[in-house]
């Protein structure tokens, strides 16, 4: 981060590795061989858990970052939660496909929402402790 700065040094890797993540499902699914299919998943896996999330929320939270991280965690849940009633509908049916294709389109769209985040905007919390402490 120090050769780029906390704003691009924590956003390159997410903008990098999610939509490998996502190009890695693509060629999951689409691929014949079994030991490759295996290979992709696992770097599939790798690409999502290369994201500095947690460093990311330390910044941007500052001196809330355990409320922060609960909020967190609960975001992840939720997404747990929509996504296995559909995966279980599309297994069902057999529809393999498409449950990796839309775990790609995931993919994609959490990338570019790294574009969104701003690490070095302070939190609310911040910004109120700050007046707080001027009056």
């Amino acid at each position: 981060m120090q050769r780029y700065g906390t704003r691009t040094g924590l956003r390159i890797i997410p903008l990098v590795s999610l939509p490998l993540a996502g190009v890695s499902l693509l060629l999951a699914v689409a691929a014949a061989n079994p030991y490759f299919a295996v290979a992709m998943l696992a770097a599939c896996f790798a690409c999502i858990e290369l994201s500095p999330y947690w460093a990311a929320l330390m910044h941007v939270a500052g001196a809330d970052t355990m409320s922060a991280g609960g909020v967190l965690n609960t975001g992840g849940n939720a997404g747990g939660l929509i996504a296995i009633p559909i995966i279980a509908y599309l297994s069902g049916h057999h529809a393999w496909t498409p449950a990796f294709i839309l775990g790609a389109l995931f993919a994609f769209a959490a990338g570019a929402a790294w574009l969104l985040i701003d690490p070095m905007r302070p939190s609310v919390s911040s910004r109120v402790n700050v007046r707080s402490e001027g009056d």
